[in-house]
């Protein structure tokens, strides 16, 4: 079901929303900066996800009349976009870390930050094997066998 580029992409998209519903929720619960710079930081990783599940068959289309050196450009534009809108995401941390330092403000509930965190780890340890397994057999040629040691 996800061992196909489009499932794995599925897969990552699921994750990756699992992974931000969580991040928010605790971040409401315990106020933390970090928890919130974690949740943009994801919902960020939605982005790329949808605009590389968009773009990948796109960008993989031969030249044509219309653009003579193929269609990669559109990869380098997501990537244009997803830097800025990861540098307002600095600047928004930034400036409520500041506030925070200048209010004084204490987070609540550490535990539940700390959790979310060993959590988002977790998922992201399985999420890069599963999609570096499913890269080698791309590569290997062999897309729909399960290789042992894979």
């Amino acid at each position: 079901m996800f061992s196909t580029p489009s499932g794995a992409a599925r897969l990552m998209l699921l994750s990756v929303i699992g992974l931000f519903v969580i991040k928010v929720l605790v971040g409401v619960i315990t106020g933390s900066i970090s928890i919130w710079a974690q949740a943009a930081d994801s919902s960020l990783d939605i982005f790329a996800v949808v605009v590389t599940y968009l773009t990948v068959g796109f960008a993989a289309r031969p030249a044509d009349h219309e653009h003579p050196f193929g269609h990669g450009k559109v990869e380098d534009i997501s990537a244009l976009i997803q830097a800025i809108l990861l540098v307002g995401a600095v600047i928004a941390i930034d400036y409520s870390a500041i506030q925070r330092i200048i209010h004084s403000e204490a987070i609540q509930l550490t535990e539940a930050g700390m959790a979310v965190m060993l959590v988002s780890l977790l998922v992201s340890i399985f999420l890069s094997r599963h999609l570096f397994r499913v890269q080698m057999r791309i590569i290997s040629g062999v897309m729909f066998t399960r290789h042992p040691g894979y």
